[in-house]
């Protein structure tokens, strides 16, 4: 994740603004006077062993020393719990400017990076070969151009990917921006689909069989998918998160307050600095808490031929997404049906496989492609296994690919994916090994508040 000094500095004006908003609602927030107990009792603590003493509300020394006890004082109550649940109407009478403050501020801030957002569907999208597919959803609508030659429209595929609280509020841009109105609709936001149009590709592609005659033939495919976020929410906005980022940000900025108001006049600019600093790694440390949580999605999805009947491809999956450091990791298990595959005239049969397929991604070069943004770098493998081998009339082995993917950042919302696969096929007529990719272009229109004067 990236963070500039002066997103930084928003972020601590954002997270100050928090305690004033709150109070302005009427919610209670810990009272100044057990702020102030808490405080006297911790430099009282902490005074004796910093060779410091006790002095209105602050402490007496060396300027050294000072901030050294200081920094172990403000250490040591910054610590203690404070709160751990928030009451949900807080959220709808807090101030609406704050409120986009904070998630502007905190987007900004690099963690919209980790939000692990798919709108190709690539596990499951016959252009992209059935790559690891990450488990986000997007906020709107989006759309994704993906082709395996960059010159040719034949083996080109268009997806539009949309939210469910698309359909609920498309034309109210505040349900995007402002947290109350964001979670109203929490429910749909779980809900996602795609339609995949346009596709032409081999039919191995769709079967998973390329001992087959016709395994080359281009045939015309359509495909669509509903995915449903089962656990976690990576989103920042996201209720889940509301004990740290409404609750804990806002008394922990609320002591901060207290605290600068209670020591000498003369400490008072030193401390200021040391509570902006503490609350920095505070932040740091929330950003990456989201990064690191896990998140589900489960997904159903079809793919048919245009112009010929039979082969339609049925597929169940299970997206995973979890952050380890500062990379992600993402597993994907499919179970896919193809029915109604032929061998000549007279022979229907089906084709039944499961793909497991792991993925790590790197986050490179924040803000060099696009403000704001990173280039994304995967390194993975996908494993396919058929099942009821003996039911088709062909022999069948298992196949592997290693995959190497790269997207590129463009202006606040567009995405350039290029890729590199590399497959064994111990079941093809003509090679065993190959290389293949894709190109493409995507456009998540979950910036589109900005259409509407939004500052997200």
């Amino acid at each position: 994740m990236t963070s500039t000094p002066a997103v930084t500095r928003a972020l601590r004006l954002a997270l100050f603004a928090l305690p004033l908003a709150t109070h302005a609602a009427g919610q209670p927030l810990v009272s100044d006077e057990t702020i102030r107990a808490r405080w006297l009792t911790t430099i009282g603590a902490v005074a004796g062993p910093q060779g410091v003493t006790v002095q209105a509300n602050g402490f007496q020394g060396t300027d050294e020393q000072k901030r050294d006890a200081y920094r172990e004082a403000i250490g040591r109550l910054l610590q203690e719990p404070v709160r751990s649940t928030v009451d949900p109407a807080i959220i709808q009478q807090t101030v609406r400017a704050q409120d986009r403050r904070w998630i502007e501020a905190l987007r900004a801030s690099g963690t919209e990076s980790r939000v692990p957002k798919e709108v190709d569907s690539r596990s499951t999208n016959p252009v992209t070969r059935g790559l690891t597919e990450r488990s986000g959803l997007t906020d709107l609508v989006a759309l994704a151009l993906n082709g395996q030659n960059v010159v040719s429209s034949d083996a080109t595929a268009i997806s539009l990917n949309l939210n469910a609280l698309a359909l609920v509020s498309l034309a109210d841009p505040d349900v995007y921006s402002e947290l109350y109105r964001y979670q109203q609709h929490a429910f749909a936001r779980r809900f996602g689909g795609t339609v995949t149009l346009g596709s032409k590709i081999p039919e191995k592609e769709l079967t998973g069989v390329s001992s087959l005659p016709d395994f080359d033939t281009l045939v015309d495919a359509v495909g669509w998918d509903v995915k449903v976020r089962l656990i976690g929410d990576k989103d920042p906005r996201s209720a889940e998160w509301y004990p740290l980022t409404i609750g804990r940000g806002a008394d922990l900025n609320s002591i901060a307050a207290v605290v600068s108001s209670l020591v000498p006049i003369g400490d008072a600019l030193l401390v200021s600095g040391l509570f902006q600093d503490a609350l920095s790694h505070w932040l740091t440390d929330l950003k990456q808490r989201i990064a690191r949580s896990a998140q589900l999605t489960g997904k159903i999805s079809g793919t048919h031929l245009r112009n010929d009947s039979g082969k339609n491809k049925y597929t169940a999956a299970l997206l995973f997404d979890v952050g380890v450091g500062a990379t992600d990791v993402t597993a994907n298990g499919t179970y896919a049906v193809t029915n109604d595959v032929s061998l000549g005239v007279d022979r229907l049969f089906a084709v039944k496989r499961f793909d497991f397929s792991a993925q790590v991604t790197s986050h490179l070069a924040g803000g060099a492609f696009a403000t704001g943004r990173t280039a994304d770098w995967s390194l993975g493998s996908t494993g396919t296994f058929f099942v009821d081998k003996a039911s088709v009339p062909v022999p069948l082995q298992n196949t592997w690919k290693i995959f190497s993917t790269f997207d590129v950042p463009v202006g606040k919302a567009a995405k350039i994916p290029f890729s590199i696969i590399y497959s064994n096929d111990p079941n093809a007529l003509e090679k065993s090994k190959y290389l293949s990719g894709f190109v493409g272009i995507s456009y998540d229109f979950a910036a589109i508040g900005q259409l509407f004067g939004q500052t997200n």
